[in-house]
């Protein structure tokens, strides 16, 4: 192996955290809580399940490279035509599923009026200046990012432990301890194979321990890796079910960013603390895809570029000259996979049914395959160790100009099929397109079981002009049985983009509030809508909206904000009244603190609730 491949082991250990922590990090709390669960015995499992393949990779890794350390080879190039196929097919398939979920994450939470094709282009880019390089460079870039991965990760975790104090009470240590282990057997250990299979690539190992320069602490940077990357899985499935409990783990796809998004920090001093997993988890998602791509790429070129002796020589020369015809026919290779990539993730997203079908085929064909592929490997080296000659695998210059037009001709396939799937960038939206939405009233539709009577507060940015310091309002109402019904039919009302994010407080009918099923409907909605925010108050309001749009020196705009002041001032009192009455009681602030008790205990839960006197809001406990 050329010192170019070459690794220390500090870098060693460094990829592979990162390498193995970046798959599924988002994720694993919901993998681990599957069908109910606490995800405690799941997380069990989970551990056994990556220390025993941590071990038999490490183990066949030191066999296979034992077979052919006369030649120095890796282990990429050691591996047999066929066992290449089945490697290159079985990465290709990894990094377009991979490539597709980090672009529907980013779609979906952060990004939603944004094409699917104008969020993957700029990865796309890092992912070819990723694969126009050799190991050594791609280590360095992974040294360099891995502090910022870690620093962004520690201040989530911080801020989530912060979090837990404010949202819920922790429990005592018993109670902890029964939830963990109140799992059946079977499905915890269905669970903790499902969070191994789509959290961890640690065959990754095969390809990267022939890499260090020595082998002193080779192992050493393998275990540490292996066990950070099973402690910050497993203190985010604790952080995720101790705030948001088992049930709301689940329903997410992405329970760590629903973790930061329900934090509050006074002052305003940053409002979206779902940025810094977002961080943590594209920095580390950008390197398990361009792994696969590496090494994919690496396995393509030897099976379709495998170059003689001789013509090693002649690139060795021509690199010597000014000639550039190697380095154009390299670019056009990784301009391809780009273009496929890109290609695929966007046919993906088209259809979801692929989606389901991947998860299947990596739990029952991938991850088998990943076990049984260097079990191959090592039998045939044994048998085969004495008599491989490195002229017989090796094909002659002028059957790789023969397969040189097949690579322009795939290469002008795939500029005309990702031209056809160009989309470009949606409009973006001025601020003067939106509809600012800073209060919602919500009462039960008479005459329909399943109807809503929403009120609907907006700013009215026209008339900002005319108010310095007043925000204009107008209310708009709505029948509907759904948010999203709602949001279609006031489109069709109001002109503009509708923005939740400005919201403070929805308001409750007592009627409303006292049917919990539909509280529950309405709330799971809210809750499902990442662009809503879920730090939004509950509150029971006994005076009509009218009287509530009409309370002297509060504009219309800031009923909401004026409760949630109110709410905010008046909480180190209700800590205090909540001990007193040791938790008889448990007053819901959020949608999320509302379904999480209501599931645990429906009849101890309480809304804030507020009245009118001598012209004020006045905020008073439900008893």
């Amino acid at each position: 192996m050329t010192a170019e491949n070459k690794v220390s082991p500090r870098q060693l250990r460094r990829m592979l955290f990162i390498e193995m922590f970046g798959a599924g990090a988002l994720s694993v709390p919901a993998l681990a809580c599957y069908n109910g669960q606490s995800g405690g015995v799941a997380v069990l499992f989970y551990g056994i399940f990556l220390i025993i393949a941590t071990v038999v990779f490490y183990i066949l890794s030191e066999k296979i490279q034992e077979q052919f350390s006369e030649n120095a080879k890796s282990y990429t190039e050691i591996l047999p035509k066929s066992i290449q196929s089945i490697y290159f097919i079985r990465f290709a398939i990894n990094v377009v599923a991979l490539f597709y979920f980090f672009g529907e994450t980013i779609q979906t939470v952060y990004m939603p009026k944004n094409s699917f094709l104008f969020i993957l282009f700029p990865a796309a880019l890092l992912l070819w200046y990723t694969l126009n390089t050799n190991l050594q460079k791609r280590a360095r870039f992974l040294e360099l990012i891995f502090p910022w991965i870690f620093v962004s990760y520690g201040i989530a975790v911080f801020l989530s432990f912060v979090g837990i104090e404010t949202s819920i009470q922790p429990g005592t240590i018993k109670e902890v301890w029964r939830d963990i282990f109140s799992d059946t057997a079977i499905q915890s250990l269905r669970n903790g194979y499902i969070l191994f299979v789509c959290g961890s690539p640690i065959e990754f190992l095969l390809f990267l321990k022939p890499a260090p320069k020595t082998k002193q602490k080779t192992k050493r940077s393998i275990i540490t890796a292996a066990f950070g990357v099973f402690f910050c899985n497993v203190l985010l499935i604790f952080l995720a079910v101790r705030t948001l409990g088992k049930t709301l783990t689940t329903q997410s796809a992405w329970p760590v960013i629903k973790m930061m998004q329900l934090i509050r920090m006074s002052g305003g001093f940053l409002e979206r603390f779902d940025i810094l997993p977002a961080i943590v988890w594209v920095l580390c998602m950008m390197a398990v895809i361009s792994g696969y791509l590496y090494y994919g790429k690496k396995m393509l070129e030897q099976l379709l570029l495998k170059k003689s002796k001789e013509a090693i020589l002649k690139k060795a020369t021509l690199k010597k000259t000014n000639a550039k015809e190697p380095i154009l026919k390299e670019t056009i290779v990784t301009g391809i996979s780009i273009l496929c990539l890109l290609f695929l993730a966007c046919l993906v997203e088209k259809q979801p049914y692929l989606w389901n079908s991947y998860l299947k085929y990596k739990i029952f064909v991938d991850v088998p395959l990943a076990l049984l592929l260097p079990v191959f490997v090592y039998i045939a080296g044994r048998k085969n160790t004495k008599n491989k000659k490195l002229g017989k695998s090796t094909e002659t210059e002028d059957k790789i100009k023969k397969k040189e037009p097949i690579l322009y001709l795939f290469t002008i396939l795939f500029v005309l099929g990702s031209s056809f799937s160009l989309t470009g960038c949606r409009h973006l939206t001025d601020i003067e397109e939106k509809s600012y939405v800073l209060s919602l009233y919500v009462d039960r539709l008479s005459g329909e079981e399943n109807g809503y009577a929403f009120q609907v507060a907006r700013a009215d940015l026209n008339k900002m002009e005319e108010r310095d310091e007043e925000i204009p309002c107008q209310i708009t109402k709505i029948k509907a049985k759904t948010l999203k019904e709602l949001e279609e039919k006031y489109l069709r009302i109001i002109p503009g983009e509708m923005e939740w994010n400005h919201i403070y407080t929805i308001f409750f009918s007592p009627e409303m509030a006292e049917n919990k099923e539909a509280c529950i409907r309405l709330l799971e909605e809210w809750d499902g809508g990442w662009q809503k925010s879920p730090n939004v108050f509950l509150v029971v309001s006994s005076p009509s909206p009218d009287k509530l749009y009409k309370v002297k020196n509060i504009p219309k705009g800031a009923a909401g904000q004026e409760v949630s002041l109110l709410i905010k001032q008046s909480k180190k009192q209700q800590k205090i009244k909540s001990d007193l009455k040791n938790d008889t009681e448990k007053i819901c602030e959020t949608p999320i603190d509302y379904l999480r008790h209501t599931e645990q205990s429906p009849e101890k839960s309480v809304l804030h609730q507020i009245v009118i006197e001598d012209g004020k809001i006045v905020l008073i406990d439900k008893k």
